[in-house]
């Protein structure tokens, strides 16, 4: 007669339980509200990593986040492939200006430069005894760029990064969230207390622009005709006139919205806290709102195309594919 161990029964049982229950989440995972779908593609490869950004570089996607880490996806985020780097700093903002040149900032003022796509880093982080975190960056061309930070602190370079220049704006201790430029050439800055930054000189002045609101810009969206600015408690404001006013957009939502990503003109997509994910189909007029099944914070929206995105939580590995329609 077949001896069956003790607890053999059990473990089966267990394991059944858990196969079910992954069933179901896997089920979960697929949201459908309105015109915004998304499915959970996530692999295990970014649990030790989580992501605070990520861009599509031609057919790879390149995300960066906590300690360092620099991963890299060729097949729609589904398996990833941690690369080497050169610095073990968290890495908050990554931007790229063609398919191979790229760069990331972070903490204690680090700036990591890549020319082969994502592959390969080395450090240009300036010599100025920098201690505060850097968490945005935006490269015109591949010579002319900026990095900003916490406490009004703004980089420039003009030779790709090689060195750096501390530029006083005028802002204080005033935190810079993130930096962006339109196809116009005006540059846009999120900062606090419901400010934005903007030069219409290629950095070499900055006006400060007033919306109304008293709290924190985390974002900015801008392409020829709008200008998007999203932060905290769900705040959207909008201008069509390159910031000489601005107009309050119903969110749907309190909580924070982090990432946004524009998929074409008119398409728009916002997440944050929660797994809130909006959408909008009106070049930000109007938003859609819905919520991720685990409610996974959302760190990074990639553009994949005119009605896709990629979206990455903060909780790692959750990986989610977006559609719009």
């Amino acid at each position: 007669m077949l001896a069956v161990p003790a607890g053999f029964v059990s473990r089966n049982i267990v394991k059944k339980l858990l196969l079910i229950l992954g069933m179901l989440c896997f089920a979960s995972s697929l949201i459908g509200v309105g015109e915004i779908w998304a499915k959970e593609i996530a692999s295990a490869d970014l649990r030790t990593y989580p992501v605070f950004d990520a861009v599509a570089v031609g057919k790879r996607i390149v995300a960066v986040g906590e300690w360092g880490g620099i991963l890299t996806s060729v097949d729609g985020g589904q398996k990833w492939t941690l690369q080497q780097a050169p610095s073990e700093e968290t890495l908050t903002t990554i931007r790229f200006i063609d398919e191979n040149t790229g760069w990331a900032v972070g903490h204690h003022g680090t700036i990591l430069k890549t020319t082969d796509g994502g592959v390969s880093w080395v450090i240009q982080t300036p010599d100025l005894q920098a201690t505060d975190p850097l968490l945005g960056v935006y490269f015109a061309d591949k010579d002319h760029g900026f990095a900003v930070g916490s406490f009004g602190f703004l980089l420039e370079t003009k030779d790709g990064g090689k060195t750096w220049q501390k530029r006083d704006i005028g802002q204080g201790d005033m935190h810079l969230k993130a930096i962006n430029g339109s196809p116009d050439g005006n540059l846009y800055i999120a900062g606090e207390q419901g400010k934005v930054l903007r030069s219409s000189d290629g950095g070499a002045s900055w006006k400060t622009l007033q919306t109304g609101y008293k709290g924190s810009f985390w974002g900015v969206l801008a392409n020829d005709k709008l200008v998007l600015m999203h932060g905290m408690r769900g705040t959207l404001y909008l201008s069509e006139n390159r910031g000489q006013s601005w107009t309050k957009i119903p969110s749907h939502t309190t909580v924070g919205l982090i990432a946004g990503a524009m998929l074409s003109p008119t398409t728009i997509v916002l997440a944050g806290a929660e797994g809130t994910v909006l959408q909008s189909t009106d070049g930000g007029h109007s938003f859609s709102a819905t919520s991720l099944s685990d409610h996974s914070a959302i760190n990074a929206a990639v553009p994949l195309s005119a009605s896709s995105a990629l979206l990455l939580g903060r909780s790692a590995p959750n990986v989610y594919k977006l559609t719009t329609q």
